[in-house]
């Protein structure tokens, strides 16, 4: 029985030097993992893992921001991640998973922008 892999970051810098036979070995039929979801929790590890779900049949995006590090988020961050998450938005063959953190993200940033 092989493995479904629910919370990776093989976009990490760490694979910099193996990821594709990394990947491609795990993913493989005599692997051990039938499927990949590759965690972005920043705007850099959204679009990696975005471009890592393009490459691979077999890996799948999740996207998001992580709640502690919504103080550095900027607009455009935010208007990215809205623009994935909708289910209008044509992507091609990304079968993105939406992360949850989006209404404290807003909820936060909108307290914030208030604060100042």
């Amino acid at each position: 029985m092989k493995i479904f892999e629910t919370h990776a970051h093989y976009d990490d810098e760490r694979f910099d030097e193996d990821r594709d036979e990394l990947i491609s070995s795990m993913l493989s039929d005599t692997g051990e993992l039938d499927y990949i979801v590759n965690v972005g929790a920043s705007r850099r590890g959204c679009e990696a893992s975005l471009t890592l779900a393009a490459q691979y049949e077999k890996v799948y995006a999740a996207i998001g921001f992580h709640p502690e590090d919504i103080v550095r988020l900027k607009e455009s961050d935010i208007c990215f991640n809205i623009l994935l998450t909708r289910s209008d938005f044509p992507l091609p063959r990304l079968p993105v998973i939406k992360m949850c953190f989006l209404p404290v993200i807003l909820k936060n940033v909108i307290t914030a922008s208030a604060s100042k």
